[in-house]
């Protein structure tokens, strides 16, 4: 049924989502401003609305991802809804970002100030650390090489986990009685480190284990969507085997895996052979992401031209059929 309200609500949200890409645009460092000048898809604009499940913090936040013609992408996100956005907010944000967008610009490596080494320990850390190696050593030396291997990248992944954790701010008060669970860690996240790897062996071993083939975690990433934009088709062959599910959407664009096949910087060849293999799967090549794009309008670079032929056939014969 037609909703008045409704439309004028989604208008409004179109005028305000203009009015912030038009400032970002404005405000870009004045090299970024030229190459867009002189060629439009230089780099893609998108600001957007998303929900935060999480009750501390804003209900709706702004995202804003800046898609280089190179492929590189630099995101950042706004606690406000769009329409609260200021000038003022944007040129703020693009002042924090532009190290970021420069080095996305000239197609550097770009660190970011918290990633540039770890903040100097107390004696109480220094002294954790020592136990934390010795038991470590003593644990691995037995080991073969393939455990140990397999050991240190699940214990990464488990050390991510708790740093995510401590750092998260502490939740609500909750009301005696009230019997809600502590909160736990995933251990099922090691499937995507594995899918990241194109571990074949591993993936088949926590399938076997019980973990879903379409396992996703808090962004909505899922193994498939991992294994598509590394383009590891081999673990992508044994997902969909499993049962995966081709057109999962993750929390991040409502972006499929071919999507995500389709704007990544990965290899080619690979990449190529992942998109194939999931139409082959009956992936939809015309759902839309939360931009409104279809997975052939995300391929970026010249030499990802046999990708976007495929992926536009693949459109114009789904709306046709």
């Amino acid at each position: 049924m037609f909703d008045p309200a409704k439309l004028a609500a989604n208008n409004t949200l179109k005028d305000a989502t203009a009015r912030v890409v038009s400032w970002i645009k404005e405000m870009l460092p004045p090299d970024i401003r030229g190459a867009l000048n002189a060629r439009a898809d230089h780099v893609m604009i998108n600001a957007r609305e998303v929900a935060c499940g999480d009750p501390d913090c804003s209900p709706i936040d702004v995202v804003l991802a800046l898609l280089f013609y190179n492929g590189r992408r630099a995101m950042t996100g706004l606690p406000m809804e769009m329409n609260r956005v200021r000038r003022e907010d944007i040129a703020s944000t693009l002042e924090d970002m532009h190290d970021e967008l420069m080095a996305c610009h000239n197609d550097t490596l770009w660190v970011p100030p918290s990633q540039l080494g770890p903040p100097p320990l107390s004696a109480a850390g220094n002294a954790a650390l020592e136990k934390i190696a010795a038991v470590i050593s003593e644990q691995l030396l037995p080991l073969s090489a393939s455990d140990v291997t397999g050991v240190c990248a699940m214990a990464m992944d488990l050390l991510e986990q708790i740093e995510e954790d401590t750092n998260r701010p502490p939740p609500a008060p909750v009301r005696p009685g009230a019997g809600l669970p502590p909160r736990t860690m995933d251990p099922n996240t090691k499937i995507l480190s594995a899918a990241q790897k194109n571990d074949v062996e591993a993936v088949s071993r926590f399938l076997d284990e019980g973990i879903p083939a379409s396992y996703s975690n808090s962004l909505g990433q899922t193994p498939l969507h991992i294994s598509a934009m590394w383009g590891n088709v081999e673990v992508l062959r044994v997902l969909l085997d499993r049962g995966a599910v081709v057109d999962a959407v993750n929390q991040l664009s409502n972006a499929t895996p071919l999507h995500v096949a389709a704007a990544s910087n990965r290899s080619v060849e690979g990449r190529l052979k992942c998109v194939a293999v999931l139409l082959n799967a009956g992936a939809d090549p015309t759902l839309l992401d939360a931009d409104g794009m279809a997975p052939y309008q995300m391929v970026l670079g010249q030499d990802s031209g046999p990708i976007k032929d495929l992926l536009t056939a693949a459109f114009e014969d789904k709306q046709m059929g």
